[in-house]
């Protein structure tokens, strides 16, 4: 699983997730599935992980961003997100954040 680098609990950080390798040429992203990301707890407590979730995903080309906020320190989170194609594919990316005010 890929990792984002790591952000302190009082910021707000724009975070993206590329399929560019899982496009054939021509297809394109039309969609994120449910309309917003998935996120857990890998390791830590924090009772709201989805409270890191500000707004909705973006899609601009083979880049889906989405805006993580706040988070409780010493935690990791998975963020999962899962796209639809212009061909009828179906794709899932995972990162892991930890969330650290050291």
């Amino acid at each position: 699983m890929k990792k984002f680098s790591a952000k302190q609990s009082g910021e707000s950080v724009l975070y993206g997730m590329d399929f560019r390798n899982g496009l054939a040429e021509g297809e394109t992203l039309i969609s994120v599935s449910g309309g917003t990301w998935y996120v857990v707890v890998l390791s830590g407590v924090d009772a709201a992980p989805t409270s890191t979730l500000s707004g909705p995903p973006t899609i601009n080309g083979s880049l889906v961003t989405q805006l993580i906020v706040g988070g409780v320190s010493d935690v990791t989170y998975k963020f999962t997100c899962s796209v639809s194609t212009s061909l009828g594919q179906i794709l899932e990316l995972d990162v892991s954040l930890l969330v650290s005010d050291q």
